[in-house]
């Protein structure tokens, strides 16, 4: 943010300007700027900017679990994720691509230009995997020519060992707690 002049007499005015970098914001985004003056009765006024992005695809489940029925060690079946163009106008995905060896991804063209699915499939869940599909289209927009999608190979929780006795283990009763002492 930057503003036309730094110091401002009494009844002046003056224009403000701002930058806001989108990144991977999508809907409605309320960004801030902070006037800090010398006035005594408003030293600090807050500017607010409220947009909207438009989202121009759609890229569901943006994370694929594999867990807890599929979780590590489970079998490894395919899973799909769909991408939906949401604008009039066509985006059509011309690859796509994994970031860990471990998984392979293939894409289905199912309406060129509307609609898409990605077949993730792991080749083993015997470890866990973090990692992303690559989603590259030919979007005019910068920030729509490259999405990721995340999945996630995760290690099953265990249940803590005193919760739960070994089998035929006798279970002894809980002793009652002291009570308690009031402090003065």
């Amino acid at each position: 943010a930057s503003a036309d002049k730094m110091i401002y007499q009494p009844g002046e005015s003056g224009t403000v300007s701002a930058t806001i970098k989108l990144g991977t914001f999508e809907g409605e985004v309320i960004k801030s700027i902070y006037l800090i003056s010398d006035d005594e009765e408003a030293p600090k006024r807050q500017l607010q900017m409220k947009i909207t992005i438009p989202r121009l695809m759609e890229v569901s489940p943006p994370l694929m679990l594999y867990s807890p029925a599929r979780a590590v060690g489970e079998e490894a079946k395919p899973k799909k994720l769909t991408i939906k163009v949401l604008r009039d106008q066509p985006i059509v995905v011309t690859a796509v691509s994994s970031t860990r060896e471990n998984f392979t991804v293939d894409l289905v063209e199912v309406e060129k230009g509307r609609a898409y699915e990605v077949i993730m499939t792991p080749k083993t869940t015997a470890e866990p995997t973090l990692g992303a599909v690559k989603i590259e289209t030919d979007c005019e927009l910068s920030r729509y020519r490259n999405r990721l999608a995340f999945f996630n190979v995760v290690r099953p929780r265990r249940p803590a060992a005193a919760a739960i006795p070994a089998p035929g283990a006798a279970t002894a009763p809980v002793p009652a707690l002291p009570a308690a002492t009031p402090i003065c």
